[in-house]
Protein backbone atom coordinates (compact mmCIF):
# COMPACT_ATOMS: atom_id res chain seq x y z
CA UNK A 1 0.00 0.00 0.00
CA UNK A 2 1.31 3.44 -0.95
CA UNK A 3 2.25 5.88 1.78
CA UNK A 4 2.21 8.84 -0.62
CA UNK A 5 -0.42 9.30 -3.33
CA UNK A 6 -0.48 12.37 -5.54
CA UNK A 7 -2.76 13.20 -8.45
CA UNK A 8 -1.96 16.23 -10.62
CA UNK A 9 -4.07 17.49 -13.54
CA UNK A 10 -1.72 17.88 -16.50
CA UNK A 11 -3.83 19.94 -19.00
CA UNK A 12 -1.86 18.62 -21.97
CA UNK A 13 -1.66 15.43 -24.02
CA UNK A 14 -0.80 12.20 -22.21
CA UNK A 15 2.40 11.82 -24.26
CA UNK A 16 3.51 15.37 -23.44
CA UNK A 17 2.73 14.74 -19.78
CA UNK A 18 4.83 11.56 -19.93
CA UNK A 19 7.78 13.48 -21.39
CA UNK A 20 7.52 16.09 -18.65
CA UNK A 21 7.37 13.37 -15.99
CA UNK A 22 10.39 11.64 -17.54
CA UNK A 23 12.22 14.97 -17.30
CA UNK A 24 11.39 15.27 -13.60
CA UNK A 25 12.58 11.74 -12.94
CA UNK A 26 15.81 12.32 -14.88
CA UNK A 27 16.43 15.57 -12.98
CA UNK A 28 16.13 13.71 -9.68
CA UNK A 29 18.41 10.92 -10.95
CA UNK A 30 21.02 13.46 -12.08
CA UNK A 31 20.91 15.38 -8.80
CA UNK A 32 20.78 12.30 -6.51
CA UNK A 33 22.24 9.34 -8.45
CA UNK A 34 22.23 7.01 -5.44
CA UNK A 35 18.55 7.66 -4.70
CA UNK A 36 16.83 6.28 -7.81
CA UNK A 37 17.96 2.77 -8.73
CA UNK A 38 15.65 1.85 -11.57
CA UNK A 39 12.70 3.15 -13.60
CA UNK A 40 10.98 0.85 -16.11
CA UNK A 41 8.45 2.41 -18.47
CA UNK A 42 5.49 0.43 -19.80
CA UNK A 43 5.36 -0.22 -23.54
CA UNK A 44 2.66 2.47 -23.86
CA UNK A 45 5.02 5.06 -22.39
CA UNK A 46 2.24 6.22 -20.08
CA UNK A 47 3.21 4.30 -16.97
CA UNK A 48 6.30 3.26 -15.09
CA UNK A 49 7.51 1.45 -12.02
CA UNK A 50 10.49 2.68 -10.08
CA UNK A 51 12.62 1.59 -7.18
CA UNK A 52 15.19 3.37 -5.14
CA UNK A 53 16.77 3.82 -1.78
CA UNK A 54 13.91 3.13 0.62
CA UNK A 55 10.99 3.31 -1.82
CA UNK A 56 9.00 1.72 -4.63
CA UNK A 57 6.93 3.94 -6.92
CA UNK A 58 4.30 3.71 -9.61
CA UNK A 59 3.70 6.47 -12.17
CA UNK A 60 0.59 6.54 -14.38
CA UNK A 61 -0.68 9.08 -16.87
CA UNK A 62 -4.15 9.20 -18.40
CA UNK A 63 -6.00 11.77 -20.51
CA UNK A 64 -6.31 14.18 -17.57
CA UNK A 65 -4.02 13.29 -14.69
CA UNK A 66 -0.57 12.23 -13.61
CA UNK A 67 -0.80 9.78 -10.71
CA UNK A 68 2.12 8.92 -8.47
CA UNK A 69 2.02 6.33 -5.70
CA UNK A 70 5.07 5.81 -3.51
CA UNK A 71 5.54 3.05 -0.97
CA UNK A 72 8.15 4.16 1.54
CA UNK A 73 10.33 1.67 3.34
CA UNK A 74 10.37 1.63 7.13
CA UNK A 75 13.42 3.89 7.46
CA UNK A 76 12.09 6.39 4.90
CA UNK A 77 8.64 6.80 6.49
CA UNK A 78 9.70 9.66 8.81
CA UNK A 79 10.44 11.67 5.64
CA UNK A 80 6.94 11.20 4.18
CA UNK A 81 6.05 14.91 4.41
CA UNK A 82 9.26 15.96 2.73
CA UNK A 83 8.86 13.36 -0.02
CA UNK A 84 5.26 14.44 -0.63
CA UNK A 85 6.05 18.16 -0.74
CA UNK A 86 9.06 17.62 -3.02
CA UNK A 87 7.03 15.57 -5.51
CA UNK A 88 4.16 18.07 -5.41
CA UNK A 89 6.56 20.96 -6.01
CA UNK A 90 8.15 19.23 -9.02
CA UNK A 91 4.73 18.45 -10.48
CA UNK A 92 3.49 22.01 -9.88
CA UNK A 93 6.52 23.30 -11.79
CA UNK A 94 6.03 20.94 -14.72
CA UNK A 95 2.23 21.23 -14.84
CA UNK A 96 1.20 24.75 -13.84
CA UNK A 97 -2.45 25.38 -13.16
CA UNK A 98 -4.12 27.36 -15.94
CA UNK A 99 -5.39 30.79 -14.97
CA UNK A 100 -9.14 31.02 -14.98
Amino acid sequence: MANVKIVKRHRTTPLDAAERLKGIIQEVRDKHPSLVKRVDWDSSGLGASGTGKGFDARFDIDSQDVRIAVKLGFLARPFKGRVESTIQGKLDGAFPTAAE
